[in-house]
């Protein structure tokens, strides 16, 4: 890689900015100024607000918690307003509120190349006056990702009386984050508990990015503060024990009982050189560091999807010498079965090092002497095939023998896939299974199936149900709805132990308009979130990250050496040796869709890379808004991302 490319690399990345203000002008006549602060972005000559922090009560000297996160380029020219009002009312409308003053400057002005971290100061004034109205300090830090969050239940316990009458404190805690030797920005805090020396707050999380920029040995301060708000000459909020630590010292500190326990020390005490400067302790019945990690995470550690494949031959879907039959053959190009295969199953097959896929088909006679339909049969003698390749030979050398009939039933080939996952399921398993179930119509024994879903929720197996044809297929949204939470059987009055079900309507127009993408997109969010649901339950976190090796001709992947290569990846191979890892972001066009799940390196959707908790599961999305990811349901903002191309 040459130096020009990584200078353009560097160029581009995400910011957080830290905002605090000093001295601000009071604007009110009994209390003081409640400030909140405002960032606007020039875009194509105008200003448009971009985000503005909490509003914090009766104070000229705040500190914001909430941040502004921006995408920098140093290519472009980024415009930024910095813009501080004092709130009179509940009113989103800025113009109801008296402004105290603005600074504008320019993004680039704000960071550091030589460094990640900056602090810039800034007088606000209003246009047309040049007094002064207070400073504005603004702290840029360039954004480590990382998938980790703190939980945390923290309680004070014998906190420090405060004032001339030592009465008990309204206390709040205040977590910050160092930006500089002496000075640290506050990143999270509590509710306030009223008149009390042994304050309980709620429990709360923080991503360790929020918390020390992903920094385990930077410093991080827990403070309790007195809130006092009788309008009088003093400050408003006064400190009443601090301590400094760091989330590396944090995680190793022992219990202590229950409860890790951290002595706070007194501000005032510690001036007047005391020797007993403890103001209380703080009591961490819950600290717990949460890696979180991604679908990718574990495949990259060695598990393998191990794909199975069940096709309808009902009846209904038209006998294959028909110009309109599903199964038809003799147009020069693939059906919609094969189409659903190669779409959904060709993805999904990538995942599997030994591309193996078991294959079986229902719904009809294997021989016309037959007296009754099979339910469950094997397209291929060795039920396993190599591939997606193998999966398409088997279906075409069957297919003619077949005389279609009916019903449509799935619980059989769900009884058989469960028989083949229960053998390789075990406490350290690195093997996940996908049934996926093509078919025309509505499953005709829908309540057996679901019965079985709810037994089989606790093994390592998802079924995805692809409907294709022109059928209405609502009585089949509640495998889609299972993605928002488990499958409930109304006859055993049981619920499943995690969603393991999902489905998903191929027609064959989405196909050449672009939908086919994103119904891959959809399967493939539903099956991440249930993956890594089991990997909760079962506690397991990711293995050590493996490499493979992509055989472009023969269409598959096979194992490599784990050791990484001397030399750069690729260079002088037969095949291509690449990290499992590093792969592209799946095709944005209906063409190079289509190209990719026949190509030998197809590629996977974002919603692999989708972190999730491995001891505490992330709200799972609804549905798929765009291709930069899914939207939170929680709070309505779209989650990022983590995709090595983009």
């Amino acid at each position: 890689m040459n130096g020009s490319a990584i200078g353009q690399r560097r160029s581009r990345g995400t910011v957080e900015l830290l905002v605090r203000c000093r001295d601000l002008a009071d604007l009110d006549v009994f209390t003081k100024t409640d400030p909140v602060c405002v960032l606007f972005v020039r875009q194509f000559g105008q200003w448009k607000e971009f985000a503005r922090t909490e509003a914090i009560r009766s104070t000229l000297n705040p500190k914001f918690v909430e941040s502004f996160v921006l995408e920098y380029d140093d290519t472009v020219q980024q415009q930024l307003l910095f813009s501080v009002y004092d709130i009179d009312s509940r009113s989103t409308d800025l113009r109801q509120h008296d402004f105290v003053g603005s600074v504008e400057v320019m993004l680039s002005d704000l960071m550091d190349p030589s460094s990640p971290l900056l602090t810039s100061t800034r007088t606000l004034r209003v246009p047309g006056d040049p007094k002064p109205r207070g400073t504005l300090h603004v702290t840029s830090e360039i954004v480590r990702r990382t998938r980790s969050k703190v939980q945390v239940h923290v309680v004070g316990h014998k906190l420090d009386k405060v004032g001339f009458l030592q009465r008990k404190p309204d206390v709040f805690l205040e977590v910050g984050r160092a930006v500089d030797s002496i000075t640290f920005h506050p990143v999270f805090r509590t509710e306030v508990q009223s008149k009390t020396r042994h304050p309980w707050w709620r429990p709360f999380d923080l991503t360790v990015q929020r918390l020390c920029n992903d920094d385990w040995d930077r410093p991080v301060q827990f403070s309790c503060w007195h809130v006092n708000f009788s309008g009088g000459p003093g400050s408003t909020f006064h400190m009443t024990g601090k301590v400094t630590t760091t989330l590396r010292e944090m995680n190793r500190l022992k219990n202590d009982g229950h409860y890790k326990k951290l002595h706070l020390l007194s501000p005032k005490k510690e001036k007047s050189k005391k020797k007993e400067a403890v103001a209380g302790t703080l009591r961490f019945y819950q600290f717990r560091v949460d890696m979180q990690y991604s679908l990718l995470d574990y495949i990259r550690g060695g598990m393998e999807l191990r794909l199975v494949v069940a096709i309808d031959f009902t009846a209904s879907n038209g006998a294959i010498t028909e110009s309109l039959s599903l199964h038809n053959m003799q147009a020069k190009r693939n059906n919609q079965y094969l189409n659903a295969l190669e779409a959904v199953g060709g993805v999904l097959c990538r995942y599997d090092l030994q591309q193996r896929v078991a294959v079986f088909g229902f719904g009809a006679k294997l021989s016309p002497g037959d007296p009754t339909p099979s339910h469950c049969f094997p397209l291929h003698q060795d039920v396993w095939v190599t591939g997606i390749k193998g999966v398409e030979e088997a279906y075409h050398s069957i297919l003619p023998s077949l005389t279609f009939a009916g019903p449509t039933y799935v619980s059989p080939v769900l009884r058989r896939t469960v028989e083949l996952v229960q053998p390789e399921d075990g406490p350290d398993s690195r093997q996940y299974f996908v049934l996926l179930v093509i078919t025309d119509g509505i499953i005709n024994d829908i309540d057996k199936t679901v019965e079985l879903l709810v037994e089989a929720s606790s093994l390592p197996l998802s079924v995805i149900v692809t409907g294709v044809g022109p059928t209405n297929f609502v009585l089949m949204e509640q495998f889609t709805q299972s993605l928002h939470g488990p499958l409930y059987d109304e006859h055993s009055k049981k619920r499943a132990v995690r969603p393991n079900a999902h489905f998903a309507a191929l027609k064959q127009d989405a196909m050449t308009t672009g939908g086919g993408l994103q119904v891959v997109q959809e399967t493939l969010a539903a099956l991440s979130s249930q993956v890594l649901h089991l990997m909760k339950l079962r506690d397991l976190s990711p293995g050590r990250a493996r490499l493979a090796r992509a055989d472009p001709a023969a269409a598959w992947v096979t194992p490599h050496d784990s050791t990484p290569s001397s030399h750069d990846p690729g260079e002088g191979d037969s095949g291509e040796l690449w990290s499992l890892g590093h792969f592209q972001p799946l095709p944005t066009t209906t063409s190079s869709f289509k190209a990719s799940v026949r190509s030998a390196r197809v590629s996977p959707a974002p919603f692999l890379h989708r972190a999730v908790s491995t001891p505490a599961l992330l709200p799972p999305t609804s549905s798929v808004l765009s291709l930069n990811g899914p939207v939170c349901p929680t709070c309505g903002s779209t989650i990022t991302l983590d995709t090595a191309a983009t």
